[in-house]
């Protein structure tokens, strides 16, 4: 139960920081599309109703995960098609965003006086969750359809689903226009693609440069092994655009995802992502260089160290930093809380101790690459967190000289980070059983998976 009210908490406190933070920038909720309004108003009846739940009520807790977890998901991407919307003053509602203060009392709620009412939310949270699959099952069969792989702009556009394309019309600032061709066209002006690509971010840059230097099609698994999959994106962009790497990319009329033969084998269909042909030449152009680039993760030793010092002398500053933490990974933040509870003694010194260790964990990568950190989400944190399970099981029961060249490479891409941990955790001062000191090490290491992975994704 206190890790579905966790999770419930996280998402209350986003919910207020985006109604208050367009608020304080003069946009309240009738400024909203009414999709967006009254989504935003269902996920706070929902969430409300989650955090009245007490202790002793008889109640099925797996329908109730399943509430918070569509009632988030609403959320996200609600959040993510108003940030869109807003242009250029996508950063300034983000900035307010941060500014943004919740207190504990603002989650308080009285508990609820029906039953009735937490049977509507499993009700509304099932409907979300059917809604959800339907859409992932209608995206999936458009990528089954077969693919051209040498097509024009017009003609891979023009097979695209209508609500498809009122995305990529809105995506591209022509948002009036409906007929396919002229929206393929539109694309295919220079200096629309100029714009377009200076706009994407950097792993959409090194994704389209992928396909470009393998001829303009690629294989869609590597691509997804590499940039992440396009789950979740769903089917009905138009009111809720896509947020993976490919799935932004396709939001923009730059490729589409299909079944075509790559090597000339008439059975071999795999699915293959495609640049238009007439879009290659003025992308490779734009986007010269990116495909070169290596992006780097490491947080230096200086930073590990300076972070560390800031805020020995300051409780005010470092109780700040622990507010801002929970601003902007509260995803994060419940993981470390609910990590916590794994502890021999769980609310303690050992829980605070490993949340504070995640938290500097943070901040580390926010002073190594300022501007650069996104927000972890719930399948970035469990991902990782899988990773690390299964590395340490295959650690379990090596021999000494193949135990020390796997712990090398685990440690190689982020030397200082683990040399901190293994420094904080050998403390003579430090009240915490081997066991107990295990459960920190194993929440730290997930974060910093995380973290190297949505940066490199990013």
């Amino acid at each position: 139960m206190e890790t579905i009210r966790l999770v419930a908490r996280s998402a209350a406190r986003d919910l207020l920081r985006l109604v208050r933070a367009l608020k304080a920038r003069g946009l309240g909720l009738d400024a909203l599309d009414v999709h967006e309004r009254e989504a935003l108003q269902e996920c706070n009846r929902e969430l409300a109703t989650v955090l009245s739940v007490r202790e002793g009520d008889n109640l099925d807790w797996a329908s109730l995960e399943h509430a918070v977890a569509a009632s988030r998901a609403r959320l996200v991407s609600t959040r993510s098609a108003i940030l869109e919307r807003m242009g250029k003053r996508r950063a300034e509602i983000l900035e307010a965003m941060l500014a943004v203060q919740v207190a504990e009392e603002d989650l308080q709620v009285e508990p609820p006086h029906e039953k009735e009412e937490l049977d509507r939310v499993r009700a509304r949270a099932a409907r979300r969750l059917a809604y959800l699959d339907r859409s992932e099952a209608m995206r999936r069969r458009v990528e089954a359809r077969a693919v051209d792989i040498e097509g024009s702009a017009e003609e891979l556009v023009a097979g695209l689903p209508a609500r498809w394309l009122r995305s990529i019309a809105k995506a591209v600032g022509r948002p009036r226009l409906r007929d396919p061709r002229a929206v393929a066209r539109w694309i295919a002006t220079p200096s629309v693609l100029a714009h377009l690509s200076s706009g994407l971010r950097p792993a959409e840059k090194r994704a389209l440069a992928r396909i470009l230097a393998e001829g303009g099609r690629a294989h869609a698994r590597a691509l997804e092994e590499e940039f992440g999959d396009s789950t979740e994106d769903g089917f009905y962009w138009d009111r809720e655009p896509p947020t993976s790497v490919l799935g932004r990319l396709r939001a923009r009329g730059l490729c589409v995802i299909g079944r075509a033969s790559l090597d000339g084998r008439r059975r071999s269909r795999p699915r293959v992502v495609v640049v238009p042909r007439d879009l290659r030449e003025v992308l490779l152009r734009e986007l010269a260089g990116v495909a070169d680039e290596v992006p780097t993760v490491t947080v230096p030793d200086d930073v590990v160290e300076d972070v560390m010092t800031q805020d020995e002398d300051d409780p005010e500053s470092a109780e700040a930093q622990a507010m801002l933490f929970d601003r902007a990974q509260p995803e994060l933040a419940s993981f470390a809380a609910g990590a916590s509870l794994s502890l021999s003694s769980p609310g303690g010194t050992g829980s605070a101790a490993l949340v504070y260790y995640v938290e500097r964990l943070w901040a580390m990568y926010e002073a190594a690459h300022p501007e650069r950190v996104p927000r972890l989400r719930h399948r970035d944190i469990e991902a990782a967190r899988r990773a690390s399970e299964q590395e340490f099981a295959v650690i379990e029961g090596m021999n000494e000289r193949l135990l020390a060249r796997r712990v090398g490479t685990l440690i190689s891409s982020q030397p200082h980070l683990y040399a901190f941990l293994a420094s904080v955790l050998e403390e003579e001062d430090l009240p915490l059983s081997e066991a107990d000191k295990a459960v920190v090490f194993h929440a730290c290491d997930t974060a910093i998976r995380a973290f190297d992975r949505a940066l490199l994704s990013c």
